[in-house]
């Protein structure tokens, strides 16, 4: 006899189902250009009911053990360095010459001088951003996705790139060069996750410490500062 399923079980198989992630991935598409923080907690809501469902599978979306927790602990901060360097430094200037705007942070304005709101955002950031996030453009539409489209090289990065581009629009509210520079980092990002074998927590914590450097310094009211030093002496 084959295997009863319990009912969670049962809720588990039928959101693993190939019909229901593509139904569920082209939603948060169309979420996304509709209302696209909506499209973001859709998505979140759908991978944890997901996990609950697999009895918190967490190997499904690539959040299992690394080798080394020393060693991904040291390259994620490298890699956060690296995207800050390329996309704040480097590539994130050109766009706003070019487009003549410039990213929209005044979101955060709330956070600047401020240490109760600095260390509140932060831990909120962690949550949402760091493992939320990750969780979502990474863990579900780089991988399944790309598992969806036949589980080859060429769609695993095909993956990456339309995640990349959500991500982007997602950023909306950064005006244009914010959606621009938020895509490239997610790019970067899909990068990661690939060259590491799916292993979400490369990209987990590389996304968080590059957050943690960017809303320290827009805390410190310094973001503008320390990124035209950089930018002198590296492209100089």
């Amino acid at each position: 006899m084959g295997e009863v399923l319990t009912f969670r079980g049962k809720i588990g198989k039928w959101l693993s189902h190939d019909l229901t992630l593509w139904l569920i991935i082209i939603t948060i598409v169309g979420f996304t250009f509709w209302q696209n923080d909506l499209a973001f907690f859709f998505g979140l809501v759908f991978v944890l009911i997901l996990l609950w469902a697999r009895k918190w599978d967490w190997k499904y979306i690539g959040l299992q053990k690394p080798k080394s927790w020393r060693k991904l602990f040291f390259k994620s901060i490298a890699f956060s360095v690296l995207i800050l360097v390329v996309v704040d430094i480097i590539i994130t200037p050109w766009v706003e010459y070019l487009l003549d705007t410039t990213v929209d942070l005044s979101s955060l304005n709330g956070i600047r001088g401020s240490f109760l709101n600095y260390i509140i955002f932060i831990l909120i950031m962690w949550v949402i951003a760091a493992f939320g996030e990750e969780f979502v453009f990474r863990g579900l539409l780089v991988k399944r996705l790309g598992i969806l489209l036949g589980h080859t090289k060429l769609t695993m990065w095909i993956a990456v790139v339309f995640s990349s581009l959500l991500f982007g629009l997602g950023h909306e509210y950064q005006g244009v060069s914010g959606m621009i520079s938020t895509g490239v980092v997610s790019l970067i990002l899909g990068v990661i996750y690939i060259k590491h074998k799916n292993i979400l927590w490369f990209t987990i914590l590389t996304h968080g410490f590059y957050d943690v450097i960017g809303i320290t310094l827009i805390y410190l009211n310094l973001e503008q500062d320390v990124y035209n030093i950089l930018k002198n002496l590296i492209l100089n």
